[in-house]
Formats: C-alpha cells, sequence, structure tokens
C-alpha cells in the first residue's frame, strides 16, 4: 500500500493501513492521554525521518517521561553502542537489543553550549544525537524536545474555544465546559463565554462601546475581548455544527491571518464536503473526532510558545 495511504502509529512503530478514526480508536484504548496527545499520527511516512537515499531516519525525538526515543535501525547492535549528545557520552554495554526509549538521555541532555556544564560534545549542540553501534559508522540524528505536559499551568499549549452563541439556549456552553474538564490537565482553554457574570442566555449585547455591567455588555467590549483572548492563544479549537453562526467563521479568518493553528471539530453529522469553503480553505484540519483535532493543535503549537513554555 503507498505511503500516502496509511497512517502511523509512533508509539507502536507500525502502521495502520485502516480508516483514521479506527486509528483513533486504537489510541484510545492502547495508549495513555498523554501518549495520544502528542502528535502521534502521522500519514504516510515522513518525509524528514528518511534519509535522503531512503535509508536510515534522520530525526527523533524526547519524550518527557520516557526519554530519548530511538529508532527501530538503532535497537539491534554486537556488544556496545555509544550514545553521545551535547552534554555526555554513553557508553552503552547488553547483548540485548535497546527498548523504545532510552531514559539516560533527557531534555536536559540539549540544548545551546551556554546552557551546558561541562559539554561533552559541544559540536552536537544545541539539538543533535549521534548514536554509533561498535564496527559501524556513527550516525547524527536530529533531536526535537517534546514540551513537558504539566498541571500546574505550566508547559501546556492555550487553546480557544469558538463555536457558535446565539444558535443554543446556553451559548453552547455545555461543550466547552465537556472540553475543559476532560483535557484540562493537558491544555489550557480560552472560553469566550466565562467573561460574563451572567448566564449567556441572560446576557443584552448594546451597542457602542460602554462598560459592562451585570446582563449587559457592549458590542466593542464583547469583540475586543475575545480578540484578547485570542492572542492569548496557541491555537484554535472549533466547535462545530450545522447552525447560523456569523463570529466564528471571523475568528477563524483572524487566527488564519496570524498563522494560529485552527482545528475543525464536526460536531454533528456534517459531512466534509459539505462544509463551507471558506471554514476549509482558513481551517489547519477538520475532522469529526475530537480527540484528533487536539492532537493536531498539540502537535502545531507555533515554535515561539513551545520556546517560551520549555
Amino acid at each position: 500500500m503507498a505511503n500516502d495511504d496509511v497512517v502511523w502509529c509512533k508509539v507502536c512503530d507500525e502502521f495502520y493501513a485502516e480508516s483514521r478514526i479506527d486509528v483513533l480508536g486504537h489510541l484510545r484504548e492502547e495508549h495513555t492521554l498523554s501518549e495520544r496527545l502528542e502528535g502521534l499520527l502521522y500519514k504516510g511516512q515522513r518525509p524528514e525521518d528518511v534519509a535522503a537515499d531512503g535509508g536510515l531516519p534522520t530525526e527523533t525525538y524526547v519524550d518527557p517521561e520516557r526519554g530519548l526515543w530511538v529508532p527501530p535501525e538503532f535497537r539491534e547492535f554486537d556488544t556496545q553502542v555509544v550514545i553521545r549528545t551535547p552534554k555526555s557520552t554513553i557508553q552503552h554495554f547488553n547483548s540485548k537489543p535497546l527498548d523504545w526509549y532510552y531514559g539516560l538521555v533527557t531534555e536536559d541532555d540539549f540544548g545551546s553550549v551556554d546552557d551546558l556544564r561541562d559539554p561533552k560534545n559541544p559540536d552536537l549542540a544545541p539539538g543533535q544525537v549521534s548514536i554509533k553501534p561498535q564496527g559501524e559508522d556513527a550516525v547524527t540524528l536530529n533531536v526535537e524536545v517534546y514540551p513537558e505536559f504539566r498541571t500546574d499551568g505550566g508547559s501546556k499549549p492555550t487553546i480557544y474555544l469558538a463555536g457558535p452563541v446565539a444558535a443554543y439556549q446556553d451559548g453552547g456552553a455545555a461543550w466547552r465546559d465537556q472540553i475543559t474538564e476532560q483535557f484540562g490537565d493537558e491544555f489550557v482553554f480560552k472560553n469566550p463565554l466565562n467573561k460574563y457574570n451572567v448566564p449567556v442566555e441572560d446576557l443584552t449585547i448594546v451597542d457602542g462601546a460602554g462598560t459592562s455591567t451585570d446582563g449587559v455588555v457592549s458590542v466593542t467590549e464583547l469583540v475586543e475581548a475575545d480578540k484578547d483572548l485570542l492572542e492569548q492563544s496557541d491555537g484554535v479549537l472549533v466547535g462545530y455544527s450545522d447552525v447560523q453562526s456569523v463570529g466564528t467563521p471571523m475568528e477563524v479568518m483572524w487566527a488564519h491571518e496570524r498563522d494560529i493553528p485552527v482545528a475543525v471539530w464536526l460536531r454533528d453529522d456534517t459531512a466534509h464536503d459539505e462544509l463551507s469553503p471558506w471554514y476549509r480553505y482558513h481551517a489547519d484540519t477538520v475532522t469529526d473526532e475530537l480527540e484528533g483535532a487536539l492532537h493536531y493543535l498539540w502537535g502545531n503549537v507555533p515554535d515561539a510558545a513551545r520556546e517560551v513554555r520549555r
């Protein structure tokens, strides 16, 4: 089967030729939530993982809990393998293959020369690892250090929850609250409904730029407050349903024009090809799986935001 027709689960080191929905089901059944949210799905074979000659991988990553992920091609060795990082050199002696993850190599092994204390291999800084099985040439891989999942408000992507408000009696509060409760340990969610001190169904919107009072908010304050929440966010999750909605498409376009990733989660039976071309053009991904949308946003948090959180 062609690479374009498969989806890869990185934890399993296997390709799954079933539908993407089936693969998401596999992830839910076989892997922890943290694993599912680390961007495990790749459609086909990632070009950056294959050398120009079609040979060995050129990239790997560090899991915050398990250490360096060792590509399958480097797990078998004869007697000894030497692993070099910017910070240290490790000689591993054993007759058994390496595990999927090598726990002695952590995110602390990588960084600029100035940030590392007595780096043993400064030529590998800031983000490379060298793996040399005995009797073979060393292979250098680029390393991506994944930001750690934390529950203290630290390294968690911030996601704006967009979606229809006026079309629902509760303003769409139920699905936003459910997501926040279910995934609040992995993400910081910006819920635009939280800025009101009354239920959205009791809210009155007035023209002008006046100061909000209990149950009353001005058009200017409402829109500017939502834009402020968008600016604070690393990504946008749209809880889409086929109802009249004017503000949500504007928020999607606003985010798109500022390179903020947008994932549209189809909450009803709307088919992808039934979605407005404006959504399909400005959204980065469209899916009927909530976890699939969150997978995408986690894996596409802008690099600048990742650096701030490290």
